[in-house]
């Protein structure tokens, strides 16, 4: 094959972003240039998201759009495993597709991902071992395959060696790493934390069923300094009977159980976790209960989702609510995450904290990071319009994003971005925003 122009965009979660920097580190070892503008791309890859119908059709709107420019137009993602697309298509990072499609030879567990900026993101499995009755992705990414430890670990330290400082493990549950080869996440964990350097790890989203048994494990690696004291651990809703028809495989208690191991030790943690609002047979009740588990933990990151059926999977055929009653609870669970964030972020106002800065203005994960909005969040849709369009945060030039021990998002104005990423500072919180604080050097 010729040598080629690709341009790619990405949509979904960061497992998907992983994905993409692989097939650039594909592309780019068999001499295949990866470019920025559409325009000078003989080839298109769009690696998709379908967690909720809207996205979808969101993305079969974008796919169509590409498909007018005339250019070989290839479709990755979740997308091609869950229905048919009138295009060339790839299935969920199958990185042996891209090499086969663009004659490379390469080995998917050997390609070093690049990074972006200082960042570097590390997918560390592929699939998970949930069954919940709701979720498409299962379908589109399959079951757990754990990628080994040796290659993950030689694969930290490459970044490490380039000057990443912080590096984002990632997957479609963390917890569940190693559940199919024996080797679990707290080793991982143990052993990227072993190579010298000064960075950090940001630890993705964990299931609270996998990460129940080892709990104690995993408070302990996150007590050293090189792991951000940050834990994404989705509890979807606050009423057992919810979590059981969703299939979830943990109660509330046992969500609780993990938080406070976590607190007990971290007092300042930061936690981040979901609700589905609208599950079949949700009654206002069950409702309740999820308002007043998000009040008692006080998460200041919360991605918060209408329930969207999925065909193909068992939720499909549940009897489903009203949306004007999906819509309303969502909104009332919005604003009592909004009211929890804005009062935990004021009580920051004032302090001196330690930070690296990670991300510059007009940074490509602040681009990335609004197109994720396709998604569905509410509080998503908020941050990206609080970012973008009032110019505080991530979006406006003449600013850096830092992150403090607890990957607290600190916006910093400064006209010297571009020569400060991995740098690291103190900054005193001047102000406070509902998703993000504020800060001076």
């Amino acid at each position: 094959m010729l040598l080629m122009h690709v341009y790619m965009e990405t949509y979904g979660c960061t497992a998907n972003l992983g994905d993409s920097k692989r097939m650039e580190a594909a592309l780019a070892s068999g001499g295949h240039m990866v470019v920025h503008d559409m325009q000078d791309a003989d080839c298109i890859i769009i690696n998709t998201c379908v967690i909720i119908e809207r996205t979808e059709r969101n993305m079969l709107k974008r796919i169509e759009a590409l498909r007018k420019s005339g250019k070989r137009l290839i479709v990755a993602g979740c997308m091609p495993a869950v229905r048919d697309i009138d295009a060339e298509t790839i299935i969920p990072t199958k990185l042996e597709k891209i090499c086969e499609l663009f004659d490379l030879s390469c080995e998917i567990r050997k390609v070093c991902p690049s990074s972006i900026g200082v960042t570097g993101i590390l997918p560390i499995s592929e699939g998970c071992v949930g069954e919940c009755a709701y979720c498409i992705a299962k379908k589109a990414r399959g079951n757990l395959l754990s990628y080994p430890l040796e290659t993950l670990a030689e694969t930290a330290k490459s970044y490490v060696e380039k000057g990443v400082k912080e590096i984002r493990l990632t997957s479609q549950d963390t917890a569940a790493y190693g559940l199919d080869t024996g080797v679990r996440l707290p080793e991982l964990i143990r052993t990227i934390t072993s190579i010298d350097g000064g960075f950090r790890l940001r630890i993705g989203m964990m299931n609270p069923a996998t990460a129940f048994d080892i709990t104690d494990e995993l408070v302990d690696v996150f007590a050293s300094k090189k792991v951000f004291k940050f834990l994404h651990l989705p509890v979807q809703s606050g009423s057992d009977r919810i979590l059981d028809l969703m299939r979830r495989g943990y109660s509330v208690s046992d969500f609780r159980h993990i938080l406070e191991a976590f607190r007990s030790r971290f007092p300042e943690m930061t936690i981040s976790t979901d609700f589905i609002v609208g599950f079949p047979a949700e009654t206002d009740r069950d409702f309740e209960a999820s308002v007043a588990l998000l009040k008692d933990i006080k998460s200041t990151k919360v991605n918060i989702k209408r329930f969207s059926r999925r065909k193909g999977t068992p939720a499909y055929d549940m009897p489903d609510i009203l949306d004007r009653v999906k819509k309303e609870r969502s909104r009332k669970l919005s604003m009592v995450s909004r009211r929890i964030s804005l009062a935990v972020h004021r009580s920051w106002v004032g302090r001196s904290v330690e930070v690296m800065v990670t991300e510059g203005g007009n940074n490509q994960f602040s681009d990335y990071r609004c197109s994720a909005a396709l998604k569905g969040s509410e509080n998503e849709n908020s941050m990206c319009k609080d970012l973008v369009v009032h110019g505080k945060g991530a979006g406006a030039r003449g600013s850096i994003i830092a992150r403090d021990g607890t990957y607290k998002h600190i916006v910093v104005r400064t006209d010297q971005a571009s020569r400060m990423l991995g740098s690291r500072h103190k900054v005193l919180i001047t102000d406070a925003r509902e998703n993000y604080l504020i800060g001076e050097f």
